[in-house]
């Protein structure tokens, strides 16, 4: 679940909302960008779908005693949060290969330098998971269309956690001010390999420093907002009660 407090409240949007923008974006972008429109369609398959893991987990949000407020996708308890990655990455993989390969090296980035036992353990398992998809689909691990395409999935993901986890118009946050820079995700995959950066023109329109896309795309994020005091005294009642709206915004080159 991804989180932010406006105020007295949470925004509650849900991963695979998160993912769905993800995949609006590689959709909408400018195909002249990229390297070759081989297996493109498994790259937005995979853009779309590789937070498929959070469909249950969020299907209502947690309650995170010890820090007294909803658990996001961050601190989500680390074994449930890898069970249902698990979960998520068989079924990609088994629905589209090529798809669960990019899904597989997105999660396992996650982990290169865990510590924990379950973390190790994850990691392995994805480099097994991997090196299996790679003999099935006749490829290497450097394969340079392969390297764009997770780079690609990255920089979606990148910008699309911006957006939702930005108040619109809004100040950065602790999160989004890793890329106040720019996208470090972006690097090589634009001419110049210059890094891509956004910004907020106002609460509807956020603004890209390339024009990544053909034309204007305009985006609905559906979101819950739940009042502080109300999630304390019952989250689940709280976000069955919610109804969900939708943020609509202009995203501009």
């Amino acid at each position: 679940m991804l989180t932010r407090e406006p105020g007295d409240s949470y925004i509650f949007i849900t991963q695979p909302d998160h993912a769905k923008l993800c995949g609006l974006i590689a959709e909408a972008w400018d195909t002249s960008l990229l390297p070759s429109e081989e297996r493109l369609t498994d790259a937005i398959y995979a853009i779309h779908h590789h937070d498929d893991a959070w469909h249950v987990p969020d299907a209502a949000p947690l309650w995170d005693d010890n820090a007294m407020q909803p658990a996001s996708f961050i601190t989500y308890p680390l074994s449930l949060k890898l069970h249902f990655y698990k979960y998520g990455l068989k079924i990609i993989a088994d629905k589209n290969p090529y798809a669960g390969l990019l899904c597989s090296f997105h999660y396992a980035s996650f982990f290169t330098k865990a510590s924990d036992t379950e973390g190790k353990k994850f990691f392995q398992d994805e480099i097994n998971r991997q090196e299996l998809l790679l003999k099935q689909l006749g490829l290497i691990a450097d394969d340079p269309l392969l390297n764009f395409h997770r780079n690609w999935l990255k920089l979606c993901d990148d910008i699309s956690l911006f957006i939702c986890l930005q108040e619109p118009g809004g100040e950065e946050t602790s999160f989004t001010s890793a890329f106040k820079n720019g996208f470090a995700s972006s690097q090589n995959l634009l001419p110049g390999n210059g890094l891509l950066k956004i910004y907020w023109e106002d609460r509807s329109e956020i603004k890209f420093s390339y024009p990544i896309f053909k034309n204007h795309s305009e985006i609905e994020i559906p979101f819950k907002k739940i009042n502080k005091n109300s999630c304390k005294e019952g989250l689940i009642a709280a976000w069955n009660n919610a109804l969900t709206e939708k943020l609509i915004i202009r995203l501009k080159c």
